[in-house]
């Protein structure tokens, strides 16, 4: 348990440089949205090849080559940061704008200042509920649903990681304009509600099986859509946290606020859904019932943030 807990503060120690990474390169252009979508493809790719080559070097290696390959690369990252970020001494050091232009009464109130308490706090709930009520995270629920083998589980999220990777090098590049132009609250409503509409339509053709089966139609519309409707409203509320944190002279402390609150609700988010998933077992309409109202309770609350 010790070293459990010892591996994960490590791993929350490296993760900061992602939260650097953001920061510094979203500063420093106008595109923001195009530059958070490479980010995300990015860390999609180690998603879909980190497990596969874990795997791999597991097999034929032995289990020891993994601490020690993530050691040495962690070591790499140290290296890579240490030669290639802007010193902390810099003029344009996002923390050295944050410290010149941040009112001094704000700091003393909260590091989020309140125009930016918004759109936090949206962003935060949609992290909440996708991570609790995403498909990835029912695994056993559409397992029994769609009678999909266990075998074939690791194929079903490779397929999500690839589309997740597809949304943030192609859709979100060639959105970035239309979202940079101001449209953010026209985006999120927009691809909320599709969200909303694609749910209801799944669940009725769960119950009135057509020549395109449910499954069909949740491989091939439901999961696509729905990955780059939350890719697409994601990038537009971190495009917004960023150009009004930047405003108001805070990118570092927001970016930094949002990281430690991300990391709070990937604790929380999987106790929530292992009692969600108990209380579906009442029974399969309440199943559904749940889950809909679910989608659309938090779909309208985004629109009214």
């Amino acid at each position: 348990m010790f070293l459990i807990c010892f591996s994960r503060l490590l791993v929350g120690f490296y993760k900061q440089t992602y939260t650097l990474t953001t920061t510094i390169l979203t500063s420093n252009t106008d595109s923001r949205s195009k530059v958070i979508g490479q980010i995300s493809a990015i860390l999609t790719t180690g998603w879909i090849l980190g497990p596969s080559v874990g795997s791999w070097i597991s097999g034929h290696g032995g289990k020891m080559y993994i601490p020690a390959i993530s050691s040495t690369m962690m070591f790499f990252n140290y290296v890579i940061c240490k030669l290639f970020f802007p010193s902390s001494s810099s003029p344009s050091s996002p923390s050295k704008l944050s410290k010149k232009s941040s009112p001094k009464k704000s700091k003393l109130i909260s590091p989020i200042p309140l125009p930016i308490l918004p759109s936090f706090l949206s962003l935060l709930l949609l992290r909440f509920l996708t991570s609790t009520t995403y498909t990835l995270n029912l695994k056993s629920y559409h397992l029994n649903k769609y009678n999909i083998p266990l075998t074939s589980m690791g194929y079903y999220s490779s397929y999500t990681s690839v589309l997740s990777l597809v949304t943030n090098l192609w859709v979100l590049p060639k959105s970035g304009g239309f979202i940079e132009r101001g449209y953010r609250r026209i985006t999120i409503a927009t691809f909320c509600l599709l969200l909303i509409f694609l749910s209801v339509l799944s669940e009725f053709l769960t119950l009135r099986p057509s020549i395109f089966s449910a499954f069909s139609y949740h491989i091939f519309v439901y999961l696509p859509v729905y990955t780059i409707s939350y890719s697409l409203a994601s990038s537009t509320l971190k495009t917004e946290l960023n150009w009004r944190s930047k405003c108001e002279g805070r990118v570092g402390e927001v970016m930094g606020s949002l990281d430690f609150c991300m990391n709070g609700v990937g604790v929380f988010s999987p106790v929530w859904r292992a009692k969600m998933l108990r209380d579906l077992g009442r029974g399969e309409v309440y199943n559904e019932l749940v889950e809909v109202i679910d989608e659309i309770i938090f779909k309208v609350k985004i629109f009214f943030a």
